[in-house]
């Protein structure tokens, strides 16, 4: 037996695998209020930076850097869509060409109106939970984090932690937060809100006043939100 070790290259391996879910609706129904006057600005997220970083905030990865996809699940307004108010057509496909430009890699689910009238998303929910439950057989991550705060989520959670994959759940808004069963491996998920501060962090670069311009011109009440954004960017140029 040699008396020292002789390095050889070393392996490649693959970095840790993880998953970000987010459920577009829920939150953007968190913040779409005119009041405060700079919660609205929080939805002009870049949903890609924003899970990386909810995956670095949640899980002990060491020294290596995690590989992340983020899915998004959201539903298009078009012509067929319910009640739909005017402008959101055009304001959807700004939001969306701001996505596509500074988060390539994102990964977009689609869900649908309910027929039946009224203005209800459909599929969402069963989408999310159906997604969740074929990677963690077909991916098997290291870790998961769902951004939503539909408590029917609960049993996806506890499916996870019985599955030996940890998951970190964060609720756009007060929600109550998940109670999983004492049979279930609790030590495997965490519980948070998500903050001003997480979102702020991961603000969009592409023009966000021309965005909510459109916002005020059919929805007035917005109007401070608008005098907000437009104190702030008056501010950066000095």
């Amino acid at each position: 037996m040699s008396p020292t070790f002789e390095q050889f290259p070393k392996l490649p391996v693959v970095p840790p695998h993880f998953l970000v879910y987010i459920d577009g609706y829920n939150l953007y129904g968190a913040i779409n209020h005119p009041e405060p006057e700079y919660l609205f600005r929080l939805g002009w997220c870049n949903y890609q930076r924003l899970g990386e970083l909810l995956i670095e905030k949640s899980f002990a990865c060491g020294t290596e850097k995690a590989d992340v996809t983020v899915k998004y699940f959201t539903v298009k307004v078009d012509e067929r869509t319910p009640n739909q108010h005017k402008g959101e057509m055009k304001r959807q496909k700004m939001w969306f060409a701001a996505l596509e430009k500074e988060a390539p890699k994102l990964v977009r689910r689609w869900g649908m109106w309910s027929p039946a009238g009224g203005r209800t998303e459909k599929m969402t929910d069963v989408k999310i939970a159906l997604e969740i439950a074929r990677d963690l057989m077909d991916v098997k991550p290291a870790g998961i984090v769902l951004v939503s705060g539909d408590l029917d989520f609960q049993p996806v959670a506890e499916h996870a932690a019985a599955a030996g994959v940890p998951i970190a759940v964060f609720t756009p808004d007060d929600h109550k937060q998940y109670n999983l069963a004492p049979a279930k491996d609790a030590s495997r998920a965490r519980f948070a809100y998500l903050t001003q501060d997480l979102l702020n962090d991961c603000h969009l670069k592409s023009d966000f006043i021309e965005y909510l311009k459109l916002k005020v011109q059919y929805r007035a009440e917005f109007q401070p939100c608008l005098d907000y954004e437009e104190r702030l960017a008056k501010q950066a140029r000095r």
